[in-house]
């Protein structure tokens, strides 16, 4: 266009100038408009490559995310687990406690027994020591008797 006009304006001559003025004006118009057509190629590029870039972070941002999901599922289930072992282990304890009471009680049950059965053998032995100083005297009187029988006896 502009160069139509620079041809026009060249043809008319003298008379010409002031379209040669607009021709100057149409070619510094063009050649900003080219510019800018330029800078706004550059622009909408460097906008597609961020874009694109942004498109690759949020992939990237996305995937981390799934993958920390992930892991805290992964830990939740463990944690869960720690603490059904945990509470596994309160209810043993508390059974080998019950147990434990138990055994003490059984030991102070036995401990009384033995101590029973203690006091009935130093009863048991007493008894027979009684029982074997009479069966000494028995024997005395026996011997006593035999000797006065044996007096009477007819020769």
């Amino acid at each position: 266009m502009a160069l139509n006009a620079a041809i026009e304006a060249a043809r008319a001559g003298e008379s010409g100038r002031g379209f040669a003025v607009v021709a100057d004006e149409v070619r510094t118009l063009a050649t900003k408009t080219h510019e800018s057509a330029e800078e706004i190629e550059t622009m909408i590029h460097q906008l597609q490559e961020g874009a694109s870039n942004a498109v690759v972070v949020m992939k990237t941002a996305n995937g981390s995310a799934a993958e920390g999901v992930q892991q805290v599922q992964t830990a939740m289930t463990a944690l869960n687990e720690i603490d059904q072992e945990i509470s596994n282990i309160n209810d043993l304890s508390a059974l080998m406690r019950s147990i434990s009471e138990d055994q003490s009680k059984a030991a102070e049950e036995i401990n009384a027994t033995v101590l029973n059965i203690s006091h009935l053998a130093d009863n048991s032995s007493h008894q027979a020591s009684e029982t074997s100083k009479v069966s000494q005297t028995l024997r005395q009187l026996a011997n006593q008797l035999d000797e006065l029988v044996s007096a009477f006896k007819i020769q």
